[in-house]
């Protein structure tokens, strides 16, 4: 009995045995697998793919390229990788076989020429190859046998050697995680990039769409379009810096703002400080016209910088007085230490109140004017006062205004007239006028004197002083006491309080009267006068 070959139609395959019949005139050729140790090579071989390479493509009635199974042992595959065009790929099952096989090709719609090559497999690892044997042409009634040797590799190749990806998931070799855990590529995975599935939606599919790096990716999102902050910098997609260079968020950078650091320790870091714009800020301080601070050093801050009116930030001393970095008015304050600048944009470091001069010539100058209020950094002495001589008026009519008039001492003299005439007690003593002894010695009234009802003290303990006593008859009246109620002969005449009859009359024993017993002479030659005459 003949050996049984397999025969193939191309690009149809018709499968057949042929036993020990008539010869049958045909067309066709035979290959029969060969090898210089059979046993050896069967025992190394389950399977062979004999894979037919025609010089011009598979295609069907309407010339469209054939693609895909054909069979449950035949299918199209791009094997030989030098071109682009699909190879046809016949399964062998030699199991048990027990000889290599001889398989006859015939030419069916197919009648191009054509070359061979034979791959053995033992399961899914490739143990032997044929050289190529080719270009093959058919001959009309022809069938010629041609033998292909097959001969064993140096090192079997693995489904994880071959260059191919065998499961059709998209990763081929190492790629596959399949390969970590053996020798065979069997199917898709879990992770994202190695299911099959087209998770984020962009029309590409695991090792199709661009951000799967590799088969083990848990996510097919591009990392800068999936609102996350995949490298935990605080900077999410296009606000990442990376994302503009990299195309993927990798961490964090070199600027203030994106380096992890709290640069301007105000407990925020990079894009939780308010004052990062973004992540290419190298600078997390506020603005220098926001941030408390006197940046320039001219001793205006913030809003209060003129600097700050115009820009952003502070950068320098101004041109104004006040603003020069010079103690304009030698007081020993420069700018905004000295209390005289209401701000930088002022233009004088002296004030109207400080400069020795009367600038609303009312006659008082600086802290005596009553505009300036007791206040050398004020700026304006034309407030008029409410006093006499603060009001700008000649309340005296002696032609002389506030403190032009002489007999205003300050703003404060509540009159413009002599002390002495103005009804009022321009020394506090309580005596007005002419009743204060110092207006019998001059022309002014300038306090207490040495006199007991003069002396601004309560010297009977009654609890009236000076001028509220009523014991007190004048300025000059050194007595404060009740003359009457005192126990003294306070008139000498002999008499004391109310034995003086001038106590009967009056609250002060005065002298002597015209009585026999009180005149002070002895009426009756008895050398005993007055109160001592029994």
């Amino acid at each position: 009995m003949s050996a049984m070959p397999l025969r193939l139609t191309l690009p149809t395959l018709l499968l057949a045995l042929t036993g020990c019949t008539a010869v049958e005139v045909r067309t066709a050729i035979k290959i029969q697998l060969t090898a210089d140790d059979v046993d050896t090579m069967l025992a190394s071989l389950d399977a062979v793919h004999l894979v037919i390479d025609p010089l011009e493509p598979y295609t069907d009635a309407d010339g469209s390229p054939l693609t895909g199974e054909l069979a449950d042992d035949a299918w199209l595959e791009d094997v030989l990788t030098e071109d682009a065009d699909l190879e046809l790929v016949r399964l062998v099952d030699l199991d048990g076989a027990g000889r290599l096989p001889i398989i006859e090709l015939r030419p069916g719609a197919h009648t191009g020429g054509f070359s061979v090559v034979a791959h053995g497999y033992l399961g899914a690892t490739w143990t032997a190859e044929s050289d190529v044997l080719g270009t093959l042409e058919y001959t009309i009634d022809e069938v010629p046998t041609l033998e292909l040797s097959l001969a064993l590799l140096a090192t079997p190749i693995t489904q994880c050697m071959n260059g191919l990806d065998d499961d059709a998931d998209g990763w081929a070799d190492g790629d596959d995680p399949d390969c970590a855990e053996g020798d065979e590529e069997v199917g898709f995975g879990e992770n994202a990039c190695n299911d099959g599935e087209d998770n984020d939606g962009d029309g590409a599919i695991d090792v199709e769409d661009a951000e799967c790096d590799s088969a083990t990716d848990e996510d097919e999102w591009d990392p800068c379009l999936n609102s996350l902050d995949d490298d935990g910098d605080g900077w999410i997609d296009a606000d990442d810096p990376d994302c503009d260079k990299l195309g993927d968020e990798l961490g964090l950078g070199t600027t203030e703002c994106n380096d992890g650091l709290d640069n301007d320790g105000n407990g925020d870091i990079d894009s939780e400080d308010e004052n990062c714009d973004d992540a290419g800020d190298d600078d997390e301080r506020a603005p220098s016209c926001s941030d408390e601070i006197d940046d320039d050093g001219d001793g205006w801050i913030d809003s209060e910088d003129p600097d700050c009116t115009e820009g952003t930030e502070e950068i320098g001393y101004g041109a104004t007085g006040c603003n020069d970095g010079l103690d304009n008015d030698l007081d020993g304050m420069a700018d905004a230490a000295d209390l005289s600048c209401e701000d930088a944009l002022d233009e004088t470091e002296l004030n109207a109140c400080e400069d020795g001069e009367d600038n609303d010539d009312d006659g008082w100058l600086d802290e005596m004017d009553p505009g300036c209020g007791g206040d050398p950094y004020a700026d304006d002495e034309s407030p008029a006062g409410s006093t006499d001589c603060a009001d700008g008026i000649d309340n005296d009519g002696d032609g002389a205004i506030d403190g032009h008039d002489g007999d205003c001492e300050d703003a404060d003299d509540i009159s413009e007239a002599s002390p002495c005439v103005d009804g009022v007690d321009n020394d506090g003593d309580g005596w007005l006028d002419s009743a204060d002894p110092d207006c019998t010695s001059g022309d002014a009234e300038t306090g207490f004197t040495a006199t007991a009802c003069n002396d601004g003290i309560d010297n009977d303990s009654d609890g009236a002083t000076d001028s509220d006593d009523v014991d007190c008859l004048g300025a000059t009246d050194d007595v404060e006491e009740d003359l009457c109620a005192d126990g003294l002969d306070n008139d000498g005449d002999g008499w004391a309080d109310s034995t003086d009859p001038d106590c009967a009359t009056g609250d002060a024993e005065t002298g002597f009267s015209t009585t026999a017993c009180n005149n002070g002479g002895d009426d009756d030659g008895d050398w005993k006068i007055d109160s001592a005459d029994p």
